[in-house]
This record gives structure tokens, sequence and C-alpha cells, in this order.
């Protein structure tokens, strides 16, 4: 049989009682990518219901999730699940409220959460092409322009990168400090950090800057030529090419390094 949920705890007249089924909701408006372990938060809205009330706005189509989008799949979930949640609480957003307003209370009203720096960095961006500078955001979040500029600067990161920065195995931090290192080169970095989580074989682990050879090490060196002739290499022979670099990530070795040159 299943259970339902009345949420009649909520008494501020500002908030309204709203079916969860009728709000439009579309995921692909929310700048949050990872929603991580929604377990948790569900347990919470199965014993308590929804505490922070969502934000909707009306539009011609109907009510539409502005914010709340973890609160909102947890719900629909548990729907899903069979139990029913049969209100949720809500506040309208004022009059005039638009897109760039959602943007900036992605950072600034995030109550769920953290966004991580790469879904921080795509909001920036966002704000950006809408005519905000770098200087107008920091004010406007009470950060430093210093701490934005830093974050915009993951940008330039190969995807694969940003991935690792996401899924917690590269910090931000070491990620702008190899860059720096290497000439923001991107694909160097991007060919020391594979390489090194491939050596973890397979097993998700911190990749921190003691884990890494000295910036000055025979290793830095090499990886800037993979990545710099990656692309320059014989259609024969990438397949040695490629097991050379697995050879010398495993091992670094001066015979290894003249068979690299003769390659190429």
């Amino acid at each position: 049989m299943e259970e339902t949920l009345e949420l009649n705890k909520t008494t501020k007249t500002d908030l309204l009682k709203i079916d969860p089924r009728s709000i439009i909701f579309d995921p692909k408006d929310n700048p949050r990518v990872d929603y991580g372990n929604l377990e948790e938060l569900k347990s919470s809205i199965r014993e308590s219901g929804v505490r922070d009330p969502l934000k909707i706005k009306n539009t011609p189509e109907g009510v539409k999730l502005v914010h709340g989008y973890r609160r909102m799949t947890s719900v629909l979930s548990l729907i899903d699940e069979g139990f029913d949640v049969a209100r949720v609480p809500c506040m309208t957003v004022a009059r005039g409220y638009n897109d760039e307003e959602a943007l900036f209370d992605h950072i600034i009203c995030n109550t769920g959460k953290p966004l991580t720096c790469m879904e921080e960095a795509n909001i920036y961006t966002q704000l950006i092409n809408a005519g905000y500078t770098q200087a107008e955001i920091a004010k406007r979040i009470g950060k430093t322009q210093c701490a934005v500029s830093n974050i915009l600067s993951l940008l330039k990161l190969t995807k694969k990168v940003q991935t690792l920065i996401n899924d917690g195995i590269v910090s931000a931090s070491l990620a702008r400090e190899l860059m720096k290192d290497n000439n923001d080169d991107a694909n160097v970095v991007e060919s020391i950090l594979i390489s090194k989580n491939e050596q973890n074989d397979g097993k998700v682990k911190k990749i921190t800057a003691k884990s890494l050879p000295s910036s000055k090490s025979k290793f830095y060196k090499v990886q800037n030529v993979f990545a710099k002739f990656v692309e320059r290499v014989p259609e024969d022979k990438i397949e040695k090419f490629t097991a050379l670099q697995n050879a010398f990530n495993a091992e670094t070795d001066d015979a290894l390094i003249d068979e690299l040159m003769n390659i190429l």
C-alpha cells in the first residue's frame, strides 16, 4: 500500500503547498551536473518532508521549478518508489526574476550539496556571456576577483582533467599549479595526470602534489614530448608510441627516451 506524506507543518503565509507532479521540471535548466548521492536526502524527506522550500515561478506553461533540483529529483524518485509526497513547500520568485538572477542564486543560495569547481566555472562563464565582468561577479557573490579568475582558469583544462577534478581525484589547486609549471599547456597536464591515474590500476585514489614527480624531472620533460608530438606520430607507429608511453609511465628509463626519439 502506498504511503502518503502531507506537508502541513509549514505555517508561513508566503509559502505555497504544491503537488510536485504539477511542477514543470527540466534538469537541463540546472547548471549542476553532479547531484551526488541522493539517498540521505531521500531518507530525510521520507521522515520529515521537504524542509527547505523550492523556488518556483509562474510561466504561461504553468508552475516551473527555479531552485531545488536535488530536492525535486529526490521527491520524484520517492514517488516512483511508491512513497507519495502529496505536497511540497514552494516560494514564488519576485516579478522580473531573470536567468542571470537564477545563476547568481545557484551560488549564493545553495543550501544543499556544494557546487563543483567546474559547475561554478560554467556559471561564471554564462554570467560573463550575459555581460557581467569578473569584478561584478565577485562583488555579487562575496568573493575576490582573484578567486573568480582562478575558477574560470580551470576551463582551460581538457575535459578529461575536468572530469578528474569533478570526481575528486585531482584538486583544482593542483591542476592550476600544473598549468603554471607547464606554460598553460593543457595537453601536457592531461598527459601527466592521466598517466598517474592509470598507475593506480583502476583504484580511485586522489592524486596529490607529493605523488607526482618534480616539475624539473625527466618524467615531466618526456610527458611534454608525448603531449606535443602525439598528433605527429605516423599512423603505422601509433600503437608502438602508445605502448612506449605506457612503459615510460611505469618506469623512467633513458633507453625508452632514446626509442621515443627514434619514432619521432
